[in-house]
This record gives structure tokens, sequence and C-alpha cells, in this order.
């Protein structure tokens, strides 16, 4: 089978002599100059594996798009994840996953773990935080490592990129499945209620 899902590139990875790895989406962009400087500095811990931070909706957005933003930043929809979502809580601590859209990785986890999983059409950022974790290093939220980032608008392909996500996360759980990656759940299991 022809690998269906993320964009990264395995050349780049695969051939770079740089100790950290910085991975952002194209449709994204720093909230400050001193993005890579932020992240990096982080990474003086050895038992951080990977960085990253909030995903902004830039002001400019149009209403379609910041109301989804806020559905997928909601309580009821992000679950456990509202804190992050959010981005209430000041500072940096450690966290399960960080989007690959505003990611920071240190090539030898990519190297060890054999990168993202490019049979994952979405979800591949998640995959690799779980191996990330798996291996006993941390991945650190920084709210400060921020950039802004454009959201599907309101209603099909929100609808759509939301189900999508949704199917990718649980053939995760099928195949790296514990108990702390329940909470997930909560949000659909309300909805079913």
């Amino acid at each position: 089978n022809e690998p269906k899902g993320t964009e990264v590139n395995p050349y780049a990875i695969k051939n770079t002599d740089a100790e950290i790895c910085a991975f952002i989406d194209s449709d994204a962009y720093p909230v400050s100059k001193s993005w890579i400087k932020d992240a990096v500095n982080l990474f003086d811990d050895a038992n951080i594996g990977a960085v990253g931070g909030p995903n902004i909706i830039p002001q400019n957005s149009p209403l379609l798009e910041k109301v989804s933003a806020d559905i997928i930043y909601s309580r009821l929809c992000a679950g456990g994840n509202y804190p992050i979502r959010k981005y209430k809580v000041k500072g940096t601590y450690e966290y399960r996953e960080i989007a690959s859209s505003n990611l920071f990785v240190r090539k030898s986890l990519l190297d060890k773990i054999g990168g993202f999983d490019p049979y994952q059409l979405t979800s591949e950022d998640s995959k690799l935080c779980f191996q990330i974790n798996a291996l006993r290093k941390k991945v650190i939220f920084a709210q400060n490592v921020a950039v802004y980032h454009r959201r599907r608008r309101l209603f099909w392909s929100h609808t759509k990129r939301v189900f999508i996500e949704g199917r990718n996360k649980a053939f995760i759980f099928k195949e790296i499945f514990s108990f702390d990656k329940l909470f997930y759940f909560f949000p659909s299991l309300f909805v079913l209620g």
C-alpha cells in the first residue's frame, strides 16, 4: 500500500544532521520571532523528547472558523484536553500529545521510532507522542511556543475533519491501548448518553 497520510518528508528527517526537528503546518505561522529559540531552550533537560505549544486562531479569521475553534476548544468537545485547548494554564507542563502543526522533536527519537506513521491520514502526531511517552521521554506543552493556525469552517468541513480524526484516534488506541487514554472517550459517551 502507498502511504496516504502525513505530508512530513521522511527524507528530510532521515538526512538532517540537526539534533531537533521542527514541524509546522503550511497554514500556520509563529506568533513570536523567538518561536524556535523558545522551544529549543526547553531541550536542555535530557528527559524531554518533544516540545510544542498553542495553535491560536488568527484574530482576522472568518466567523465560522472562530466558531469551529470555540467548539474544538470547549470543555464538552475537548474533554480532558480542555486546559491545553483553552491555554488557560500559564507556563510549561507535561502533556500527552502535541499537534504536529507546532511540534519540536529530538532527531534521535524520530530515528528510534521510525518517524511519523505515513499510513495515518490524521493523528500521526498523537501516535508519535504516545510512542515518545512509551520511551519514558516527556512531551512538553509551552505556552510561549505558539503559532497562529487556521481552522476548518463550520459545518461540513469541520464535521468531516472531526470524524476523520476521531476514527483515526480509535485505530491508534486499538494499537497502543492504555487506561490513561480513556478520557478521550468521555465527550462521545456524553453524546451517546
